[in-house]
């Protein structure tokens, strides 16, 4: 068990004191100033996502980042053929680079670039489907709603787990990750989603316990997925650019998975 106010969780503290109300005001503000800050967190996560796979996709940084860009643009937009030129444009420089290459080389190339394509996607999909959860007339409330529910599975998982974590919950994937800590972090994130479905959209205690019981787990596997890919490309962190978390993409990968649940059931109604 890890000393819970060590300085590594006194530096993630400080860093959510600073991002989460800047956050929040995005969130409230909405509009293009939300969508413009969704951009700009997509910039930042494509670029991380290209180093995270060099040596292999050192040519793919901008089409990358157009990708992720792209694909929040056609969800906004409502353009679905947006983001087909990026896509084939990174696809098409994956295969050349990898023709190059030969033998144990090219395999790990052709890895790298398939989760340098698959992964832009989903970040930019995932962050299209967070701009159209805030356009909608209840959009204000649902947000609210996603990201108290992502931020409390997060620290709580973290408290939890240093407090009273004794069993791994994936310790090839995720060796510091417990079954106590999820367990913590799964309640925390259902009563803080709930208490605001409660308050804010005035959604039936059932319902909104459903809704965001499904939103606590999406968070905590969107955050193993991001963990297998690290471990997949051997990095620890997918940067350095928020001290205590790592990189955006550490810090926005359950989002991610909460915003696709969440949309897909908004649309499921």
């Amino acid at each position: 068990m890890r000393t819970l106010f060590d300085a590594d969780f006194l530096r993630r503290s400080r860093t959510a004191l600073l991002i989460g109300p800047l956050a929040l005001a995005a969130v409230v503000l909405g509009g293009p100033v939300f969508v413009l800050g969704l951009g700009g967190v997509g910039v930042v996560a494509g670029v991380e996502l290209q180093h995270m796979t060099r040596p292999a996709a050192r040519t793919g940084r901008l089409l990358t980042v157009g990708l992720i860009l792209a694909c929040i643009a056609a969800l906004v937009l409502n353009l679905s053929l947006l983001a087909a030129l990026p896509a084939l444009l990174l696809a098409a420089a994956g295969v050349l680079e990898t023709r190059s290459a030969g033998g144990i080389q090219r395999s790990f190339y052709i890895r790298c670039y398939a989760i340098l394509l698959a992964g832009a996607l989903y970040i930019g999909v995932g962050l299209g489907a967070l701009a159209l959860i805030r356009a909608r007339p209840d959009g204000l409330a649902l947000t609210l709603m996603l990201l108290l529910n992502n931020w409390s599975t997060d620290a709580f998982a973290l408290i939890g787990g240093r407090i009273a974590g004794q069993h791994k919950l994936a310790p090839r994937i995720s060796p510091h990750k417990t079954v106590e800590g999820a367990a913590a972090g799964l309640a925390a994130g259902l009563l803080a989603g709930t208490l605001t479905a409660a308050a804010l959209l005035g959604v039936p205690p059932l319902a909104a316990a459903a809704v965001n019981a499904l939103l606590a787990v999406s968070v905590q596997m969107g955050d193993l997925l991001e963990s297998w890919v690290k471990r997949r490309l051997l990095v620890k962190d997918s940067g350095h650019i928020l001290p205590g978390h790592g990189g955006i993409l550490d810090r926005i990968d359950g989002t991610l998975l909460a915003s696709l649940c969440l949309y897909a059931l908004l649309l499921a109604g």
